[in-house]
């Protein structure tokens, strides 16, 4: 049910603005005079005609685009907590785990906020620094030009990478005492598994091409034959964290699956005794012995 009501807000999101990029293409096409901003764009061209920039840029517009880009930086990283929060609401009855193919979200917004950012944003300040930012941003000669291969980019590129931000926020995995429940990209509906139904538990650890400890795996298979690394995926965590600790007690309490453990070699265990806690090194251990019933 909270998976229906998610696709069919970011349904209304997706369709609104779009809708709202598109009229505003049309404005700019039908009234180019509106966006010229003639008395704004020849601040603008004083300032570049006259202010001296650093040498390390090519001209004064690339010397401040990176605020522009700045203002990328900030978005992507507002739309990384949207997420989060996203899964934190639908994972309210339990304990969330972030999924690091959320991540794939975040980075197709980073596309789409290098536009706000550096186009979409500087063009709606109307003031000289901002005006000499987008000067060269399209090799375009003309502010409405630039008005116009902004948005028309910024229509395209939300189309495109709109829906990987709502599969992502739609790719959540939570714990309860009871069971494990998860949604995937494609899926409209969360899957649960009592600890009862899991299917098999694989538990290793993956090494870099040097021999070196990666990552620390445990791959829970789920009812529905999907399988999942909850120990933090794809982000490189070294230990196993608390989650799958206790998940592996209620998986030791309720289930009835066996655990398929790749032992550990000499490198591991020489990097658990250097570089861990006590209580990971417990933890560890006590993981890699399997279940104890």
């Amino acid at each position: 049910m909270k998976n229906s009501i998610m696709l069919a807000i970011f349904l209304l999101i997706y369709i609104a603005i779009i809708l709202v990029l598109f009229g505003k293409l049309i404005d700019i096409i039908k009234r180019p005079d509106k966006y010229d901003h003639e008395r704004l764009q020849r601040q603008a061209n004083d300032l570049i005609a006259y202010k001296p920039y650093c040498k390390f840029f090519k001209s004064l517009s690339h010397q401040y685009s990176f605020v522009g880009f700045f203002f990328s930086i900030i978005l992507t990283v507002l739309c990384y907590y949207v997420i989060y929060f996203i899964h934190q609401i639908a994972s309210s009855e339990g304990t969330a785990i972030f999924m690091g193919t959320s991540y794939i979200g975040v980075i197709a917004s980073f596309f789409l906020n290098i536009i706000i950012g550096m186009a979409i944003i500087p063009l709606s300040i109307k003031k000289p620094f901002f005006a000499v930012m987008v000067d060269e941003i399209f090799n375009v000669n003309g502010r409405r030009y630039i008005y116009q291969r902004s948005y028309k980019v910024g229509l395209i590129l939300f189309i495109i990478t709109f829906p990987f931000i709502f599969l992502s926020a739609n790719n959540y995995t939570y714990y309860t005492p009871e069971a494990i429940y998860s949604s995937r990209f494609f899926q409209i509906g969360e899957n649960v598994t009592p600890y009862s139904e899991i299917k098999s538990v694989a538990i290793s650890i993956h090494h870099n091409n040097s021999g070196q400890v990666d990552t620390f795996k445990y791959v829970v298979t789920l009812n529905n034959d999907v399988s999942i690394n909850i120990n933090n995926p794809n982000s490189g965590i070294k230990t196993f964290t608390k989650d799958i600790y206790r998940i592996h007690k209620y998986i030791e309490e309720k289930g009835i699956c066996t655990a398929v453990i790749t032992p550990l070699n000499d490198v591991d265990y020489k990097f658990i005794y250097e570089n861990l806690s006590q209580e990971d090194i417990d933890i560890i251990l006590y993981i890699f012995e399997g279940f104890h019933r």
